[in-house]
């Protein structure tokens, strides 16, 4: 039987040391800015329309965003599902959709009765047998968030949440401007809770996130 040592000097141990700090601080954990443990108002989004807000630039790997607020907003939902992308054109300031329920919708007897999925950067959902609920009420009550995070934590954040995890997100609705690869589009905020189909989709630009009682910043 053969037996293999390994021999490591000082200088090989500090460097072996940093590397694995290195790699602790790659995959370290969001950290919440504080707790805040009042219950989260789930009644109805708040929105104000704006008018000259400075529009914020964003690059990435061989692409340019130009966000264009729209209006204020603030929501508090339960998360019935969520979708991460990775390799869509917009992945690079957009890692997550949220598909949201709220109003009666945020009541557990209520939700359980729909089934909610994304693909796509769409959401659908389905009554289940035995529901009573309309889908006008479906529709008025839930929706798929696409989230622009504004920083490194609230991205983090964002991968802490869970399905069925209560949430408070603040920031902005806004419109993008995209160029990626030398392709340029569009991509629209929708700024009423009654549309249906493509561009019914909130595009919120997430300034705060409280995830349960953990708020992130």
């Amino acid at each position: 039987m053969i037996y293999g040592v390994m021999c490591i000097n000082y200088t090989e141990k500090l460097i072996l040391v940093l590397f694995v700090m290195l790699l602790s601080t790659g995959c370290a954990r969001p950290e919440s800015s504080y707790e805040d443990f009042l219950p989260i108002d789930t009644s109805y989004p708040e929105q104000a329309l704006l008018s000259n807000e400075p529009e914020i630039f964003l690059s990435g790997k061989n692409s340019h965003f130009t966000i264009r607020p729209r209006a204020s907003y603030r929501i508090g939902a339960v998360v019935r599902s969520k979708k991460a992308y990775k390799y869509d054109q917009l992945s690079e300031i957009s890692p997550y959709d949220l598909a949201l329920v709220w109003g009666f919708l945020a009541d557990e007897h209520f939700y359980k009765q729909v089934k909610i999925y994304q693909g796509g950067r769409r959401y659908f959902f389905r009554p289940r047998r035995g529901s009573q609920l309309s889908l006008e009420w479906i529709f008025l009550n839930s929706a798929n968030h696409h989230i622009i995070p504004a920083n490194e934590n609230i991205r983090k954040g964002l991968s802490s949440v869970r399905t069925d995890d209560r949430v408070e997100l603040e920031g902005l609705l806004v419109d993008v401007y995209a160029n990626v690869k030398g392709n340029t589009f569009n991509w629209n905020t929708s700024l009423v809770r009654n549309d249906r189909g493509d561009g019914s989709c909130e595009i919120i630009y997430l300034k705060k996130l409280k995830v349960n009682y953990r708020v992130y910043k």
